[in-house]
């Protein structure tokens, strides 16, 4: 049998957030750290890079036609 280790972290919130999250955590019946988990999860699922953010804000703002922004994102992705 595994031992299944666990690694922690600080992470320091201000008053408003920590209270809407243990005020969800509570709603929902779970421990404030297991939903803080799951949220650092989900983030991380949709988690995008800095650079790809930029190109699609400038793409955005740069270009109007749909098929040339998107021939322009496919070779910038390439």
């Amino acid at each position: 049998m595994s031992k299944k280790t666990h690694r922690s972290f600080t992470l320091r919130v201000d008053t408003d957030f920590y209270l809407t999250l243990a005020a969800s955590a509570q709603a929902e019946g779970i421990p404030l750290n297991q939903l803080a988990n799951r949220l650092l999860r989900l983030g991380m699922d949709k988690h995008v890079s800095l650079e790809k953010a930029i190109t699609s804000l400038l793409l955005d703002r740069m270009v109007d036609d749909p098929e040339l922004k998107a021939a322009i994102a496919a070779q910038v992705q390439a």
